[in-house]
């Protein structure tokens, strides 16, 4: 089985996020930003455009998250922290304020204005989007890299800090459907299906949810080791002990390990799995149809994302209800463990 991203290349914290764009020759770049509470919104952005040699300009997307009102004061911080960078870097904000608000739509609408096809370099900051709106947006961005209509240049950039992840809360929780651009155009109702979620903390309605809604034959769940918190994966099973085990009897041998900062190990992590379950089961129950879902920060998103984009597999989601945070007073101080992560999907380290 050969993978796209086999060897996929990434620069790893801020030294050498900070180095790969101080030591390249770089044209036109455009970083794409969500407009929204997460304190780690700017932090990428500050680290590239402070080391590039030419200005970075920036994207700034208004987004479709309800959120709870102690928020507004973060994002207004967010837009303060971003101007700033940007004006000491000597850049442009681009501000995209979308006419409809659905998450296909916003990916539609980004790449089709402002120009981002001249630019030479983009990259995508999932740190502060929706996984409805930076999912359809990159496979789209990868498209257009592939085709030859847009940079050849794409990355993707987040910001990863598990103790703010588990400060980041979603209430409630709508209807499940597949994420846009990751749907199942070719359902086979009589397929075997094949549940693959990626787990993080505080998701159990959604997943409950999505259970009821896949009925899946199999749950292989998966979860985050080596992780910064080596308790974190025992935490997490013991979170939905009741649910997974002793409820849907999920064999322990179900249980799939993936690195906490690394997608490309879960990328390459389920597409295995993907391929071992189709030639399994094949001559037992004829065809599988494996569906993913991601509940776990946005590293793991982003390797999610991969795996479907390429295996072409479903990712079914069901969105909060409403954003915010659980314990704003707890954010100061946790800055510290922030650790940006450059995922280079296209261009030149690929030939």
């Amino acid at each position: 089985m050969r993978l796209r991203w086999a060897s996929g290349y990434s620069a790893r914290g801020s030294d050498e996020v900070a180095a790969l764009w101080r030591d390249r020759q770089i044209g036109r770049a455009l970083v794409i930003v969500g407009a929204g509470f997460d304190p780690r919104t700017a932090v990428a952005y500050e680290v590239i455009s402070q080391a590039a040699q030419v200005p970075v300009d920036i994207l700034r997307c208004e987004l479709p998250m309800p959120t709870l009102p102690e928020t507004s004061d973060l994002a207004r911080a967010n837009r303060t922290r971003v101007e700033a960078a940007a004006a000491k870097a000597g850049a442009n904000i681009i501000d995209h304020d979308p006419v409809q608000m659905s998450g296909m739509s916003i990916a539609r609408s980004i790449l089709a204005a402002h120009g981002i096809v001249d630019y030479d370099e983009i990259v995508v900051d999932v740190s502060a989007m929706p996984r409805a709106v930076y999912f359809p947006l990159i496979r789209g961005l990868i498209e257009l890299s592939d085709s030859n209509k847009a940079a050849r240049q794409l990355h993707v950039v987040a910001t990863d800090n598990p103790r703010v992840d588990q400060l980041v809360v979603g209430e409630g929780a709508e209807a499940p459907r597949a994420l846009p651009g990751f749907a199942d155009i070719e359902e086979d109702n009589a397929a075997t299906r094949i549940w693959v979620p990626v787990l993080g903390e505080g998701e159990a309605a959604r997943l409950e949810i999505l259970y009821e809604d896949l009925r899946a034959a199999e749950i292989c769940p998966v979860l985050p080791f080596p992780a910064a918190n080596p308790r974190r994966a025992d935490d997490l099973l013991k979170e939905y002990r009741t649910w997974l085990i002793e409820t849907e009897r999920v064999e322990l041998r179900n249980i799939i390990y993936a690195h906490e900062s690394n997608p490309y190990d879960l990328y390459a992590t389920v597409s295995k799995l993907n391929a071992d379950y189709r030639e399994a089961l094949k001559p037992l129950v004829g065809d599988t149809k494996m569906v993913l879902s991601a509940h776990a920060s946005k590293l793991l998103s982003v390797g999610v994302l991969l795996t479907a984009f390429e295996q072409r597999l479903e990712v079914r989601h069901a969105s909060p209800s409403r954003y915010g945070i659980r314990d704003v007073a707890a954010l100061p101080g946790l800055e510290q463990h922030d650790f940006v992560v450059d995922l280079w999907l296209t261009g030149d380290p690929y030939g």
